[in-house]
C-alpha cells in the first residue's frame, strides 16, 4: 500500500474538521500549558471527538477529553 491509499483510506474513516480562528482562540484558554496540544485540545472539543489518541498522554493530563495511548485505544475494540 502507498501513503496515498492509505491517506484515502483514513480520510474515509475518520470526520477531519476545519482549523478555524476560534479554536485558535479557545485554545489560548485551555488548561494545558503546551498551545500546539491546547489546540488538539480545542479542535477534538469542536469535533465532539470522545478521545484524543497520542503517545504522549501526559500532555493532556488537564484536558477536557481524556487521553488515550493508542493501544489503550485498540483495546476498547
Amino acid at each position: 500500500r502507498n501513503t496515498k491509499q492509505a491517506l484515502y483510506d483514513m480520510f474515509q474513516t475518520f470526520s477531519i474538521g476545519n482549523v478555524v480562528d476560534d479554536m485558535l482562540f479557545k485554545a489560548l484558554n485551555s488548561q494545558i500549558n503546551d498551545y500546539e496540544d491546547a489546540i488538539i485540545e480545542s479542535f477534538a472539543l469542536e469535533m465532539k471527538a470522545d478521545y484524543i489518541i497520542t503517545r504522549n498522554t501526559k500532555d493532556f493530563a488537564h484536558s477536557k477529553i481524556k487521553a488515550l495511548n493508542p493501544l489503550e485505544f485498540l483495546e476498547l475494540q
